[in-house]
């Protein structure tokens, strides 16, 4: 993801990178925003050194994996930092959780299965985005989805392939989203560090808390 972040940078014409950094690295002094695209341990720690600051940056972090002790932790580093989490910084994934919460409420009735792949490195499965896609089924039925509903593929190059499938007596209903490259995921992050810099710190933002590009 790194470097597609920085081809994102050199790509917008109303961003300047002030650096790029592996973990551990020492952050630029003078920077709006990080983004973060590491692991859960590595964004805790990147998310404590920014909270140190006197005035710190803004974190866009897509990292995934984390447990809920973890994110309790990433919530208190908001008290000082402001900081968006989401699991994937693709605009079409967020559109299709809204669309999900939606299919599951009219079709409450329907048997319900998520079918993710990603490349052969990815470690955590299911993925964060197929866990966010459960939610988003749970919120519009109104009953969880079982663990066993969720099927993750870990092979080759894929960027990221998510599924909801709803089957009914007569029907199948599927919204599928593949990402092509990595550049969605870079240029997401980049639409949502636009917004976060000039978000106050003290919660932990979602995808769903930006503006839609257009409302002001």
């Amino acid at each position: 993801m790194g470097r597609s972040l920085v081809r994102a940078v050199g790509e917008a014409g109303d961003m300047r990178l002030a650096g790029a950094v592996g973990r551990g690295d020492d952050l630029p002094a003078d920077c709006d925003a990080v983004v973060d695209f590491t692991a859960p341990d590595a964004s805790l720690a990147l998310a404590g050194r920014l909270a140190g600051r006197d005035n710190p940056p803004a974190l866009v972090t897509g990292t995934t994996g984390f447990d809920e002790t973890q994110l309790r932790r990433l919530e208190q580093c908001t008290e000082r930092v402001p900081i968006l989490w989401s699991p994937n910084t693709s605009p079409g994934v967020n559109l299709m959780l809204d669309l999900v919460r939606q299919a599951a409420r009219a079709l409450a009735g329907y048997q319900t299965e998520i079918a993710e792949t990603h490349h052969a490195g990815k470690r955590d499965a299911p993925s964060g985005t197929a866990l966010a896609l459960a939610e988003a089924v749970a919120a519009g039925r109104g009953a969880a989805l079982d663990a066993e509903a969720i099927h993750s593929t870990r092979e080759g190059e894929v960027f990221g392939e998510h599924s909801v499938i709803w089957e009914g007596e007569s029907e199948v209903l599927e919204i599928r989203h593949r990402a092509l490259d990595r550049m969605i995921f870079a240029r997401g992050a980049l639409l949502a560090a636009r917004w976060l810099v000039h978000q106050p710190a003290g919660r932990l933002y979602r995808w769903a808390d930006i503006d839609r590009p257009g409302d002001g």
